[in-house]
């Protein structure tokens, strides 16, 4: 068994997601009730290193928790973590649209960590998509053809 000791002066990137973990037992604390997906169990958050897989950090939840609920805490808890296990370079956060909210971009900026977190559609994003001229969308190479363009905008997300 090992101990994780961080990249040191170099960068880290963090995967932050959540899965479901199904359990049997109807005695367990927190699994009375199923998921959203139906299934008595737990909806840990995980934190992983993106080069290693390395899990930095999990919390064990509900099976009902929502998949932000706690995010922006939980990644303030993993980033002290890795701080104190000797990471000191530049630590980037990747995460699904389930943590686009402003409580974990705001830590995130707070704590200067960079993030790149998938952005939920909507009607005005869709909009400014789609008013991107077709002579600025850019191939990307991928295994099947056509799959995918790339193309820059600008965004501010949160704004009130």
């Amino acid at each position: 068994m090992g101990c994780w000791g961080g990249p040191g002066d170099g960068p880290l990137t963090i995967d932050l997601d959540s899965t479901n973990c199904e359990t049997y037992g109807l005695d367990k604390e927190d699994v009375r009730r199923h998921s959203y997906q139906g299934q008595r169990g737990y909806h840990p958050l995980l934190a992983v290193a993106a080069s290693t897989g390395d899990v930095l950090m999990a919390r064990l939840r509900q099976g009902r928790a929502n998949t932000a609920r706690g995010a922006a805490n939980f990644l303030r808890e993993t980033v002290s973590q890795v701080r104190y296990a000797g990471a000191k370079g530049q630590l980037t956060l990747r995460a699904d649209s389930g943590f686009y909210n402003h409580a974990v971009a705001a830590a995130c900026r707070k704590m200067k960590v960079r993030y790149s977190i998938t952005i939920r559609q909507s009607e005005s994003l869709r909009n400014l998509i789609e008013a991107i001229p077709e002579e600025d969308w850019t191939p990307i190479p991928y295994w099947m053809e056509d799959a995918a363009d790339g193309a820059e905008t600008a965004y501010i997300p949160f704004e009130t």
